[in-house]
């Protein structure tokens, strides 16, 4: 029979009831062997080429052939097959393949029933069943997802290679490989899997050239409480034993849904990714098995910061919450609940700042206005539903923050079960404040879906649209006039301005403020070349605005803007009480990002400067910080083929491979990684006090384009949505460099630790170029810091040190001595930081070359154009011929 799924509709709901394809009561696999159609594979060691007919994708490049092995794999290059490696900890050979892993073993048919069948599902019919089930089973929802490729391969009764068969224990298992020529899904289904106590026994995803591994299980055996043998037992789906996954991407995403004995963190599958602060967007969640269909419960963030919303159910597998308005960013705890007791799986989702998050609702001209008399907005309704039946409500918000605490407020619902139009307007003459609301000073306008059609949400139950002052539109008559509050304001703010004294002082120039990127980063409310209409709007006639990085301990900031001439304007410079980006821990009266910003400095610049003419009384209050005694950081580069400049600027070629430590101190650690081909860069590792960050050069033939891969803690990092431009992890943040338009690129970024040491990293002809800034102050003095960057104190001479000595290398040096630098800072394995271990060779340098660098590096006063052309063909390049390019 074909795929024969019986499902129904109720509302956006779809239950199903039976499984999408013909299987027993008692076991996860579709109907299979030669009655069903099946061929047997004949000879699968080391595998058995089958032709999918499509280029269709895996773990992100695609693929028109895939390889059934004995091993228990569906891989996608002939080569895949069992090795003794734990795919989990990266200890990968040059031999990294790509495949599906049902049971990874070393796997043999010589069992008296053991075989290995497989089928191309072409009929229509059940292709389209898969169409419903995979929308039905995965948070990504993709209902045009139509498979053009459905591949069955059932192990049945295999067994280990080696074993006699009268004691060797067998096992049954499928991999159906359903894509399209964008989306590929995978259903595992299990049907007996041996106890084992072989550590290279596993299950999982690998994508092959370094792209990573997937475990099925959360980890792998023997960390887990869970083995392999357990899989058969355990709800993965609808069905015990079936495990699915979406695997068309570079980030191979977990469907189904979770067994409640899988109790690991960051298995919580969810769509999308990321969220805004002011909420509203809905999310699809992947989380615990829901067979009884009982309510769910999201959770966002931790300790008595943690904000509850119930959600809705769609089906066994699925469920949707919506974000909650929160007063923090980055990555933020979200659990999940199926009783509203217990929290069954945790993950994080990444809150974006205001500024960063594109605005779903567009307000009309006036919001901002001393005397506007009506106000109006629009938005996209199908964000909130394509019903068009359904009814909203428009509010306004209100925030405020205590001396301890900070709340969102409902102030007013302005208007009950409005058409999900599109467009909304008002008059203020009525809109008065109840008592208490008149001293709430800053909020938002809200449109949001009514509770009751919330089964009928799109990717929104709100929308909404930054903050906006609210002194001139909620109980205008009953405030103090714009005057009067400008003065109120002057004198509290005037109690403290101890944070005055640790701001960072400007850069004289804009160039030095971009320069400085370690300590300094672009203003999105001001930008140069930007073709937003409110670019600048608050600091004409700047063109461009910088911000220093890292809060104050009091969480300040400092704001430094220059005119076309890329000089200081001193009284547009004005620096924050409040940074814009917010401070950790975050939750707080001052440090809540934006929200506090604009409650401390935006809102007194309505009432001093734009509703009154006090702008005097701001400017006091907020003078611009600069010095004449600015210090520049020290910059070190590593580009081109092995070309070093250190941070006192002394230039030399590293002909090498393997993995050395460009700089190390006690603030920041930087290890390079040089390739067996033409001895380039192809990767960095780095780290502060806390998490680690690896940059090295994608694989070749990409869907996504990207040119470099980017891990934290060997977690794979996506930079590829405007929102997610910065992130922030533990003392480290990233920052892609990419313009708009280009984010998929994914070739330049910029990493900052909170010592302000920056570190950009950008591909550049399948190679790295990295540039590495010190803010003053870091010079490296320790006898075991330094490395092939040199220490920083100002004297190049002594750059190139031995490791743990006071021994610094000169062309004069004795050979031993160049040999001594160069091996003195490999890498040694357990100060590693790469995820993965060097590939294909052993680590070393090619000390005889450097030494004829060195050597000629000298007779840079007096070289002729011969001498030049001699150092190119050994690989060396002079100071001279570098400045060149």
């Amino acid at each position: 029979m074909p795929f024969g799924m019986n499902h129904f509709l109720t509302g956006f709901l779809i239950v199903i009831i039976g499984s999408v394809h013909e299987c027993s009561s008692s076991s996860p696999l579709y109907g299979y062997g030669t009655e069903h159609g099946d061929q047997i594979v004949t000879s699968p060691n080391p595998s058995f080429e089958v032709d999918l007919g499509h280029e269709v994708p895996f773990f992100g490049r695609k693929y028109s052939k895939a390889y059934i092995s004995a091993d228990g794999l569906l891989g996608f290059n002939i080569g895949a097959g069992y090795k003794k490696i734990l795919y989990k900890d990266g200890d990968i050979s040059s031999q990294d393949y790509p495949f599906i892993a049902a049971f990874h073993h070393y796997g043999s048919t010589s069992s008296d029933e053991g075989k290995i069948y497989y089928r191309h599902i072409k009929d229509q019919a059940t292709l389209s069943d898969f169409t419903i089930y995979v929308n039905n089973a995965t948070v990504e929802r993709p209902e045009h997802f139509h498979p053009v490729v459905a591949l069955q391969v059932t192990w049945k009764n295999v067994n280990e290679e080696g074993c006699n068969n009268t004691i060797c224990s067998t096992a049954t298992f499928q991999i159906v490989f359903v894509a399209s020529s964008d989306s590929s899904f995978a259903f595992i289904n299990y049907d007996n899997i041996p106890i084992s106590q072989n550590k290279f026994h596993q299950a999982g995803f690998n994508g092959g050239n370094n792209l990573g591994w997937k475990s099925i299980l959360p980890c792998d055996p023997p960390s887990c409480s869970l083995t392999l043998a357990n899989l058969p037992n355990l709800g993965g789906s609808d069905v015990k034993g079936r495990f699915i996954f979406d695997v068309g991407g570079q980030q191979i995403r977990r469907g189904g849904c979770i067994p409640p004995e899988l109790e690991a963190d960051d298995i919580l599958e969810f769509t999308p990714r990321f969220a805004s602060l002011l909420g509203g967007q809905m999310l699809t969640l992947s989380g615990t098995c829901n067979p009884k269909r009982m309510p769910v419960k999201c959770m966002f963030g931790t300790g008595h910061h943690t904000v509850v919303r119930e959600g809705i159910v769609l089906n066994s597998m699925l469920a949707r919450c919506p974000v909650p308005k929160l007063t923090q960013r980055g990555d933020t705890k979200i659990s999940f609940s199926v009783d509203g007791i217990k929290v069954s799986h945790i993950s994080t989702i990444t809150i974006v700042q205001l500024g960063r998050f594109p605005c779903t609702l567009t307000l009309g001209s006036g919001w901002t206005s001393r005397d506007a008399k009506e106000l109006s907005f629009t938005w996209d309704p199908s964000r909130i539903s394509k019903n068009k039946a359904v009814l909203v409500n428009v509010k306004l918000i209100g925030y405020k923050e205590h001396t301890r605490r900070v709340a969102w407020r409902k102030l007013k619902t302005i208007r009950h079960s409005v058409e999900n139009s599109g467009s909304f307007s008002f008059s203020l003459k009525n809109l008065e404040c109840q008592p208490g609301d008149c001293s709430f000073d800053v909020g938002l306008i809200e449109v949001m879906l009514q509770r009751r059609y919330w089964m009928q949400s799109n990717t929104h139950i709100a929308v909404n649209c930054g903050m906006i002052p609210l002194g001139r539109i909620m109980g205008r008559d009953k405030r103090p006039s714009p005057d009067k509050k400008c003065k109120m304001w002057q004198a509290k703010d005037k109690k403290d301005i101890t944070w005055l004294e640790d701001l960072l002082p400007c850069p004289p120039t804009l160039d030095d403020a971009v320069s400085d990127f370690g300590r300094w980063q672009p203003d999105d409310t001001c930008l140069l070349n930007s073709t937003s209409k409110t670019n600048c709007n608050l600091q004409t006639p700047a063109v461009y605005c910088a911000r220093s990085f890292k809060p104050t301990k009091q969480g300040a900031g400092n704001q430094c803007c220059y005119d076309s001439k890329y000089k200081l304007i001193k009284d547009r410079s004005t620096p924050d009480r409040s940074h814009d980006w917010g401070s950790t821990p975050y939750n707080e009266p001052l440090r809540v990002p934006s929200v506090s910003h604009w409650l401390m400095d935006i809102v007194p610049i309505f009432y001093c400067c734009k509703w009154s003419n006090n702008c005097h009384r701001y400017l006091e209050q907020r003078p611009a910080k600069f010095s004449s005694e600015y210090q520049p950081p020290k910059s070190s580069v590593v580009y081109g083929r092995h070309r070093l400049k250190t941070f006192d600027d002394f230039e030399y070629n590293f002909p090498a491979k393997g993995d050395f430590w460009l700089y190390k101190s006690d603030k920041v650690k930087l290890q390079g990684r040089f390739g067996t081909e033409h001895d380039v860069l192809t990767g960095v590792a780095m780290t502060g006090t806390g998490d680690v960050v690896e940059i090295r050069l994608a694989p070749s033939n990409l869907i996504s384009g990207h040119r470099l891969l980017v891990l934290v803690n060997n977690v794979s990092k996506f930079f590829d949505h405007e929102p997610l431009r910065m992130q922030d992890f533990n003392d480290v943040s990233i920052i892609t460099n990419e313009a708009e338009g280009n984010l998929y690129k994914h070739s330049t970024f910029t990493v900052i630790f909170k010592s302000e040491v920056g570190v950009i990293v950008a591909e550049n002809n399948t190679s790295l170029y990295v540039k590495i800034n010190l803010p003053p102050g870091n010079e490296t003095l320790e006898t075991d810091s330094g490395g092939l960057l040199g220490t920083g104190n100002d004297n190049k001479n002594d750059d190139l040190i031995i490791r743990g000595t006071n021994t610094s290398v000169k062309s004069t040096s004795p050979i031993d001595d160049i040999k001594k630098f160069g091996f003195s800072w490999l890498v040694e394995k357990a100060e590693r930081l790469f995820g993965l271990a060097s590939m294909g060779h052993t680590a070393h340098a090619d000390i005889t070359m450097l030494f004829l660098c060195l050597v000629l590096a000298v007779w840079m006063s007096s070289y002729s154009t011969q001498d030049e052309r001699g150092m190119r063909r050994l690989g060396c390049r002079s100071e001279r011929n570098a400045k060149r390019g």
